[in-house]
């Protein structure tokens, strides 16, 4: 049995899902209303492809294929929706490309320097009572003053800077923004894990 004989255009995999109330307004809705017959373009990708044994037996025991497509869209969502879900919420963020990596921090600068100060000086004194007017080489006294000390400031540094996507120029920034986003759409990541879960790897 082939896939597109599961989920045609018109009853395929994301509209069983839309189509569900209960999920109409939850994560189904989330991920898939925005898109115009998404079918469609799953169908163009894997319709040809073959499902596993597994899913052939699921869908003679049912007895309706209208239940088989639900039981089977519902497994499949509920095993990646939560994968898809941050997917879709990182695909469609805003973001500048060329933003500008602006980097502040502070830094406390400690700065000490030594003091040495030294003082000499010489004072006459008359000894000697029996001395002349002036006292003699002997009689002076030579005193001096040394000493040594240390200042600290501390000094608030400020330093910015800016950059740009590392190595990066400008134009090979935006190539690879345009390479992430072709080769990261998001219905064709569905596409992938839908393949990986209900078909065979290789075509028949």
């Amino acid at each position: 049995m082939k896939y597109n004989e599961l989920y045609t255009i018109t009853t395929g995999f994301i509209k069983t899902l839309l189509d569900n109330e209960e999920l109409q307004e939850g994560i189904a809705h989330t991920l898939f209303s925005e898109f115009d017959n998404p079918d469609l373009y799953i169908v163009s990708k894997i319709g040809d492809k073959t499902l596993l044994n597994l899913f052939e037996s699921i869908i003679k025991s049912d007895d309706d294929i209208d239940v088989s497509r639900k039981k089977i869209a519902e497994t499949i969502l509920s095993v990646n929706e939560k994968n898809w879900l941050r997917i879709k919420t990182v695909m469609n963020e805003n973001y500048e490309v060329f933003l500008v990596a602006d980097e502040q921090y502070t830094e406390n600068v400690s700065e000490s320097k030594e003091l040495e100060n030294t003082a000499t000086g010489s004072t006459q004194n008359k000894i000697n009572a029996f001395d002349s007017a002036t006292a003699s080489d002997t009689d002076k006294i030579e005193t001096s003053n040394s000493g040594t000390g240390a200042e600290t400031n501390t000094r608030e540094m400020t330093y910015r800077k800016q950059s740009t996507g590392a190595m990066f120029t400008p134009q090979e920034l935006l190539q690879k923004e345009i390479d992430l986003r072709t080769n990261n759409k998001f219905l064709d990541l569905v596409i992938k894990d839908i393949k990986n879960v209900l078909c065979l790897d290789v075509y028949e």
